[in-house]
């Protein structure tokens, strides 16, 4: 038997090393490998990460994101890259009678995930098996990770949301 810890060790040591990595987040898979018919990870996240807006319809999953620490918003899109709807999922520390603790996205669903403070992290649950080939179709209206336009459309969009 094995068991695999979600300490706070993890947690801290993923979140230290996410800072320098130049997508500023940081991933660690509990699975195994690919052919796993769960994929599940914790990913640490931080505010200033771009996450291509993209769906999962090329190969159609659902995923599950739970809040471990700090606070999130995913961003629901339609077809054209308008926002239909904004929902605020927090570790328990925040949470109220309003708060959520995590979503579920079905596939299909133009999405992102923005970090609404430094240092959150997230448990991600996906069925698997993984092909990286088909995980994410990106939207052709949001700028490639990495370009000087995605710097420019994820502080458009976090003020456009009001997240500054």
């Amino acid at each position: 038997m094995c068991v695999t810890k979600i300490s706070s060790c993890l947690v801290e040591n993923l979140t230290r090393q996410a800072k320098s990595n130049i997508r500023l987040r940081l991933h660690h898979n509990f699975h195994a490998n690919y052919a796993d018919p769960v994929q599940h990870l914790v990913n640490s996240i931080n505010i200033d990460s771009y996450i291509r807006p993209h769906r999962h319809s090329l190969d159609p999953k659902s995923e599950c994101l739970i809040a471990l620490k700090g606070s999130f918003a995913l961003i629901i899109f339609d077809d054209y890259g308008l926002v239909v709807d904004v929902v605020k999922f927090e570790s328990e520390r925040y949470v109220n009678d309003d708060s959520n603790y995590g979503v579920n996205v079905t596939s299909g669903i133009w999405h992102t995930v923005i970090a609404l403070e430094q240092d959150s992290v997230l448990f991600e649950v996906k069925c698997g098996p993984f092909n990286p080939l088909k995980a994410k179709e990106f939207a052709s209206w949001a700028p490639a990770e990495g370009s000087n336009e995605a710097l420019f459309y994820l502080a458009n969009l976090r003020n456009s949301l009001g997240y500054t």
